[in-house]
Order: C-alpha cells, then sequence, then structure tokens
C-alpha cells in the first residue's frame, strides 16, 4: 500500500494571493474587488474584536486578583496548613505501626500493603492481648491462600548478591514444611533451629560481601583490615536503613544474637534467643509465629545490597 506524500505548504504561492486580494482590494472598480475587500474587512473587524474581548478578560482577571490578593494569599496559606496536616497524620499513622511492630518484637513486613498492615495494628490496638492478637493476626497473613504470601517473599531472594543455590533449596524445604505440616504436627520445631543457622550464614555472607575478612573464634577485619565485631560492621554497612529495616536489624542484633550464657535466663525473650534455642536451654521456641519472625529476619538480610 502506497502513502500519499504530504506535500509541503506553499508559502510563496500563499504570499501571492495574499497580495492579489489586497491589490483587487484597492482598486474597489469591480465585483470581485468589492467582495475581496469585504471579506478582508471583515476578518481585521473580527480579529480586533478578538483582541479587545480578550484584553478584557486579562484586565478584569488583574483587577480581580488586585481585589481580592489577601483572600488569595489565605487561601494559599490554608492549603499549605491542609497539606501538612494530612502529612503529619501519614506519619503518625506510620509511626504507630513501626511502634506496635517494635513493640512484640515482630519485623515489619516488607511486602504487606500499607492497608493491611494498618488494619492488622487496629485489631491490635484494640485487643486486651494485644502480643497473642499480633501473632495470631502474623500467623493468618502468612499462612492464608496455602502460604502463598510466604513464598511471594521467597520469590525475590535469588536476587541477593549473597544467594546460594544449595542455601535456598534448605529455605525452600523450611517453606514446603510449614506449608503440608498436619495439625497435629509442630513444623517450627524443626524449622526455626533450621533458620537461624541460615540466618547467621548469609550474615556471614553479607558481611564477606561488603569486603570483611571473618577470623577464627568469631572475631572479623572491617574494610581496611581493622578488627571488629560483626555487629558494629553490620551496622555501619546499611547506614540507610529505613524505618522497618531498623526494627529488623534490631531484632536480628539484639534479640536473636543478644549475648547469653548457659544457664543464665535472659531477663526477656529467651524463645527468640539463638544461644538459648540451639544449645538445648529454651525449648519453647516451636511456634509459627517464632517461625514467621525468622523468615521475615531472612527477607531483610536477602534484601540487601
Amino acid at each position: 500500500m502506497k502513502v500519499k506524500k504530504e506535500q509541503p505548504l506553499d508559502y510563496e504561492g500563499l504570499r501571492e494571493i495574499s497580495r492579489l486580494i489586497q491589490e483587487a482590494a484597492k482598486q474597489g472598480n469591480s465585483d470581485a474587488g468589492k467582495i475581496l475587500k469585504a471579506i478582508v474587512d471583515e476578518g481585521y473587524r473580527i480579529v480586533t474584536a478578538v483582541s479587545k474581548a480578550v484584553t478584557a478578560v486579562f484586565e478584569a482577571f488583574r483587577k480581580w486578583k488586585e481585589e481580592n490578593i489577601e483572600q488569595i494569599q489565605e487561601a494559599i496559606v490554608d492549603l499549605v496548613k491542609a497539606g501538612k496536616c494530612f502529612l503529619d497524620e501519614e506519619e503518625k499513622e506510620h509511626t504507630s505501626i513501626y511502634q506496635v511492630f517494635r513493640e512484640h518484637d515482630w519485623p515489619v513486613p516488607m511486602h504487606m500493603q500499607y492497608g493491611k498492615a494498618q488494619q492488622i495494628i487496629e485489631l491490635t490496638q484494640l485487643s486486651n492481648q494485644p502480643r497473642s492478637t499480633l501473632n495470631k493476626l502474623m500467623i493468618e497473613y502468612f499462612e492464608s491462600e496455602g502460604h502463598n504470601t510466604l513464598q511471594l517473599y521467597a520469590n525475590g531472594w535469588d536476587r541477593s548478591p549473597v544467594w546460594d543455590a544449595t542455601r535456598g533449596k534448605i529455605l525452600m524445604d523450611c517453606i514446603h514444611t510449614m506449608s503440608i505440616a498436619k495439625k497435629t504436627y509442630n513444623p517450627s520445631n524443626v524449622v526455626v533451629p533450621t533458620l537461624i543457622s541460615q540466618i547467621e550464614g548469609i550474615r556471614n555472607q553479607y558481611l564477606i560481601y561488603q569486603g570483611c575478612q571473618i577470623l577464627p573464634f568469631n572475631k572479623f577485619l572491617d574494610q581496611s583490615g581493622n578488627k571488629s565485631d560483626w555487629k558494629s560492621l553490620l551496622r555501619s554497612s546499611t547506614p540507610d536503613n529505613s524505618d522497618e529495616d531498623d526494627i529488623a536489624c534490631e531484632l536480628l542484633l539484639d534479640i536473636l544474637f543478644k549475648e547469653a550464657h548457659t544457664k543464665v535466663r535472659l531477663p526477656s525473650r529467651n524463645d527468640l534467643n539463638r544461644h538459648k534455642i540451639l544449645h538445648g536451654e529454651s525449648v519453647r521456641y516451636g511456634r509459627r509465629d517464632i517461625a514467621y519472625r525468622f523468615f521475615l529476619i531472612l527477607d531483610y538480610l536477602l534484601m540487601l545490597r
């Protein structure tokens, strides 16, 4: 199919037509000349009228603006205040969500929709047993639709720079175990210790990726070759953490890996402490809410870049 090429405008031809019209109008001694002159005069009259109308509109707007400048300024100030109030309310809601998750030792789920998070927090705050309520709601969140929510989190893990296919198989087995276990069995008893070991392994891989070196007896060298502890290294390698990341980091550093000693009870959360669980001192770690907390810590580590 041939496409007809569009011809450029003949500006010289247009100028010539305009010249002929003006010439005919000047002569004014023929019917054609009179008609053409009338057309030109009418066109000039229309343009003049439009110009006057536009000028009048702008003049009216200028006068209205001068007469109402104070009201306009007040309206702008009110609009800015309303916008600030809205942002302040949004900030308060965000802060409230973070505070509740932090208070009950839950990392903020990165992929949870904001409306869902609001709903969970509202129900938690209305409860007489907020911690138990939050645990229950989070279990329901992860186990809805056949554990598809947990799989959704895992879908992005292989993009981590420290991802390992063999480690990934272990983590997928943990997810599968949580999803197929019957109610008469408690999968958390076997999944939680496995998750803790993988969290520790991924933590070490991330520090190596950041240029740190691991020495015997759990000692580390930073990027400059100076001795340091791994907690300081992890904090310094993630200086721009969001509030969500900060909560996960706190749970990782200050609870899961909190320093503990055999037969010395921690002030709180023995059921979330690596030492107490892996050394067999805590036997109450086998709860689904604890397993999902550790899945979220894994998600935090595997999202670090």
